[in-house]
């Protein structure tokens, strides 16, 4: 667990990074319920030396407290 959603998405950024260097995960807000604090976010992995990188894949997930 991380204190907050940027540590995770940094720890994640690093773990990327070391599978595939040059590699990025680009996180946006897909869903967000105010009523339980549920947000669900999707991630796009980017990687190459291409223009604005290659979308490799789009996986969601769950984060709430």
């Amino acid at each position: 667990m991380f204190p907050t959603r940027e540590a995770a998405e940094a720890e994640a950024n690093k773990i990327a990074d070391r599978a595939i260097p040059g590699a990025k995960l680009r996180f946006e807000l897909d869903f967000k319920w105010t009523l339980t604090d549920l947000e669900i976010r999707g991630a796009t992995l980017e990687f190459g030396n291409r223009p604005g990188g290659q979308g490799l894949a789009n996986q969601d997930s769950l984060c709430g407290s």
